[in-house]
């Protein structure tokens, strides 16, 4: 199907490379890469480090309980 649609400057430079350096017609880059993102999701991958925090002197199963206990404190020195 041809349509028209506007690809910013760089972004159809990159595509044209690409093309070239495959030997390949631009369309079939540009389905490539949209093929690629849209099997993605689109969505981008994050790999987040993971931190030890250490062990805790609180019974965290009662942390409401020790929130509300830290809030009436709070409010009590005022």
């Amino acid at each position: 199907m041809r349509t028209a649609v506007e690809i910013d400057d760089d972004l159809i430079m990159e595509l044209e490379k690409q093309a070239s350096k495959a030997k390949v017609p631009l369309s079939r880059v540009l389905n490539t890469v949209l093929r690629e993102a849209m099997a993605d999701g689109g969505k981008e991958h994050y790999i987040l480090p993971e931190f030890s925090l250490g062990s805790t002197d609180v019974d965290l199963v009662k942390a409401l309980e020790l929130s509300a206990s830290l809030e009436d404190k709070q409010l009590q020195s005022k």
